[in-house]
């Protein structure tokens, strides 16, 4: 009688090279698709946060008119010096433009400003008001 060998079964265990190319090729799509809308993501994020900075600014500026502006004359300082540039913690500038409105010819009296906050020459936040004077 023969004995039969019992020879190691070369079976079908594990992944073959094909499921692993598969694999590479869903995830390769999907990443086509996910990866612009990360990309989406951080550019509204940045872009939102500039806006927020740029709101801070203008209302501290207007903050800071509002408390120091009781007569015409203490507005002189916000008419002649521009403010100081402020650069975030990204690295991005911002610089604030001041418009002072004329004063007005009886008083009490108000007097319009505008504060515009620019970053790389595009506006990107602007508040207008109206400040009571009491005085000239």
């Amino acid at each position: 009688m023969t004995a039969q060998r019992d020879t190691p079964h070369r079976g079908e265990d594990g992944f073959g090279v094909i499921e692993i190319v598969v694999a590479m090729f869903l995830i390769g799509l999907l990443a086509i698709f996910v990866l612009p809308l990360v990309m989406l993501a951080m550019q509204t994020s940045a872009k939102s946060a500039s806006i927020g900075t740029a709101t801070d600014i203008v209302n501290a500026e207007l903050t800071e008119i509002r408390a120091a502006a009781t007569s015409c004359s203490t507005l002189a300082p916000f008419r002649t010096s521009a403010p100081a540039a402020v650069t975030d913690d990204r690295g991005v500038g911002y610089q604030a433009v001041r418009t002072i409105g004329a004063c007005p010819t009886a008083y009490p009296g108000s007097v319009t400003i505008t504060v515009s906050v620019l970053s790389e020459g595009d506006t990107i936040s602007t508040a207008t008001t109206r400040v009571l004077l009491a005085r000239a």
